[in-house]
This record gives structure tokens, sequence and C-alpha cells, in this order.
């Protein structure tokens, strides 16, 4: 109903009804999912809607703010990590001690083990150098979360007492909190840069 009243004449005098904001409503989702981005708030003139004559309300509808989630993960991930700790005359994860490049600190020295911190498409490679002695085959894996994927094997002909190296490579994806590991006998291999295990991002997930 339109407020207002008769006038002398007995024309309808309206009632001028300047506008007035609404309450702002509740952000709006940020716009990174890590690191800084921008959020949005938003308003109506609608407390009361102003009438044909009256005066809209001054100022913006909308409001804008950064927001900071989280600190992003370097996306330079990148490892080679060398010299096997000969713990172990059975299978387990191979433990290579020293780093030439730690880049994104995921491959940890201490364990053995690459843990994913950013999902995408990563490359491994393994080259293992098959010890001095009389060892006969030997194997590895490059396993992902437990699981066995590029499985090395080296029967060597002749003179078992001969230095030989096996090598393998793999594109894989890997989601957040995937762990990479190479798993074998190390005492059956080289320590020193004989042996190594390196790794990096390829292409981050979106």
């Amino acid at each position: 109903m339109m407020n207002g009243h008769f006038g002398e004449h007995g024309f309808r005098v309206m009632k001028v009804a300047d506008g007035g904001w609404s309450l702002w409503e509740n952000w709006g989702p940020c716009s990174e999912s890590c690191g800084i981005g921008v959020r949005i708030r938003s308003r109506s003139c609608t407390n009361p809607t102003p009438s044909l004559t009256g005066r809209s309300c001054a100022g913006y509808y909308t409001d804008v703010s950064t927001c900071n989630r989280t600190t992003c993960h370097e996306h330079n991930v990148a490892f080679t990590a060398y010299s096997i700790y000969k713990n172990s005359f059975n299978d387990t994860t191979l433990l290579f001690q020293n780093t030439y490049i730690n880049n994104g600190n995921a491959y940890n020295t201490t364990t053995g083990e690459f843990t994913c911190f950013i999902p995408g498409v990563y490359h491994f490679v393994m080259t293992l150098t098959k010890e001095i002695g009389d060892i006969s085959y030997v194997r590895a894996f490059l396993r992902i979360n437990g699981r066995y994927k590029l499985p090395l094997y080296l029967n060597p002909i002749g003179n078992e007492r001969g230095m030989y190296m096996m090598s393998g490579a793999g594109t894989f994806h890997l989601d957040q909190n995937d762990i990479v590991d190479v798993y074998g006998i190390p005492y059956n291999y080289h320590n020193g840069h004989y042996s190594y295990f390196t790794g990096f991002l390829i292409t981050p997930d979106q």
C-alpha cells in the first residue's frame, strides 16, 4: 500500500521515503585456497526500499576484503638423494641419507620417504648400483603408499662379483600426503653417490 494523503483538490499526496541499507550479508568464500585472496559481501537498499521519488541509498552494494587462509606450499618441489644407509639384510625402505637438493623439503633423510604436500603429477627416477660381493640377483621397487609401482630386477650373467647398475623411471599422479619410497635390501647396494633416488613436481593440480 502506498503511503500518502489527499490534498485540498482531492489528489493523493505521496509520502516521500528515502531508501535505507539492509544489514551486510555474510562474507562469501575466499577466492584462493591458500595464500592471499579476496572475499565479497553484499547488502541491499531495502530497509526501507526508496519510494518513487525518494532517494536511493548512498554508498556501495558490495564490500571487498582480503583473506589469507593458509600459507601456500612452494610449487618448486625437487630432490635428489644419495648415500644408502646399509642398516639391514632384509627388504625395507632404502634410506638415502644425503641430498644434493631438496626443494620443498618433501624428502625425509631420516625415514627415506617422500611425502606429497602438493597434489599433482610427479616424475621419479631410482638408480641402484649392485654391491661388489657374492650377491647374485638383486631387486627393488618404487612404492607409493606401500604399493609396488616400478619393479627393478638384475641378475648378471658371468662375473657375479662385478659392478652393475639398474635404473627405472616413472610418472605418477599423487594426492596430498601420499608416500613414495624405494624398497629393497640396503646391504645389496653401493652407498655413496653410486645409488640415488630423485623426483620432482611436473604439474600441480589446479
